[in-house]
């Protein structure tokens, strides 16, 4: 049964589930997934893709940058991003290649915008 470890392992590395979220930069958002129900009670299109700010903190940078709770953020320094996991990771290779901040392309409404968020020093 040596190989089912092997396995484990390997896949762990693979799945970087490592809770670096310590090192992320905190800009204060929480995100939800699009999901079927979310879609339906925001009357989104079939096709779209991103996360869902479901709320943001008043005292980080997110929200002094203008991001407001129901915005869908869909792409990453303009790299699109398909669910909250994506952008978080996304943030988080941003303020670790020593960016001083992260560029979000946001939807709200109709209106797509981009809407640069600084990382707080330290």
């Amino acid at each position: 049964g040596q190989n089912s470890a092997d396995a484990k392992t390997a896949s762990l590395d693979d799945g970087s589930d490592t809770p670096s979220a310590g090192r992320a930069p905190a800009i204060g958002l929480g995100l939800m997934d699009i999901t079927p129900d979310i879609r339906q009670q925001m009357n989104l299109a079939g096709k779209q893709h991103g996360a869902v700010v479901a709320s943001v903190n008043p005292d980080k940078a997110a929200a002094a940058s203008g991001i407001q709770a129901g915005d869908i953020i869909v792409a990453v320094n303009q790299v699109p991003v398909k669910n909250a996991r994506q952008v978080t990771q996304a943030i988080a290779q941003a303020g670790k290649s020593g960016r001083k901040s992260v560029l979000l392309l946001v939807e709200r409404g109709d209106a797509q915008i981009y809407i640069a968020v600084p990382f707080a020093n330290g």
